[in-house]
């Protein structure tokens, strides 16, 4: 009987000893921010055998990217975006050729004076350029544009009537400017 008194006592205490203690916190659920990601690459392959009509052999591919990063809290609304497209295209006889070059930075910041209203206060901010050297194909001796070059810069200031149950945006601005 001591025996197993003993033996039940000694699991007793094993389990405790080997006991986990596990806390558990709720993580922040209230987050303003909105994101989304989106990263693609299209290829495309165009091949022509036995073709009597004509045509080139071609191999042509798009790397593409949409970063979108918004805040939304009662009368504030800020949505940042940023945009790449990158694409280059081959063809029989032809040395590759650049088809897509973009990158573009945008921001728009809204305002309203109550959550009645549609109607925000508003100011948007555009920044545009490319990332490689630009050509007047075939001649690829002289760059006609280069990165960062140009770039453009666009700045307005005026009213967005947002709607988001319609996915309806209208943005109006009187005082706009356009750098280059």
């Amino acid at each position: 009987m001591k025996k197993a008194f003993l033996l039940g006592f000694l699991l007793f205490i094993i389990q405790f000893n080997f006991a986990q203690i596990i806390r558990t916190t709720l993580p922040d659920t209230i987050s303003y921010w909105n994101k989304s990601n989106k990263i693609g690459l299209d290829i495309s392959q165009i091949t022509f055998v036995n073709w009597n009509a004509g045509g080139n052999n071609s191999i042509s591919g798009l790397l593409k990217g949409n970063f979108i990063r918004e805040y939304s809290k009662k009368n504030l609304n800020w949505k940042n975006e940023l945009i790449f497209r990158y694409g280059i295209n081959k063809q029989e006889g032809q040395e590759v050729r650049k088809t897509d070059d973009q990158f573009q930075i945008n921001s728009a910041f809204g305002y309203r004076t109550d959550t009645l209203s549609n109607w925000f206060y508003a100011g948007k901010f555009t920044f545009n350029t490319q990332f490689a050297n630009g050509y007047s194909y075939p001649n690829t001796a002289l760059a006609i544009s280069k990165p960062f070059a140009p770039a453009y810069i666009f700045l307005g200031v005026g009213a967005e009537y947002s709607r988001k149950d319609l996915k309806l945006n209208l943005y109006l601005s009187p005082l706009t400017q356009k750098q280059l």
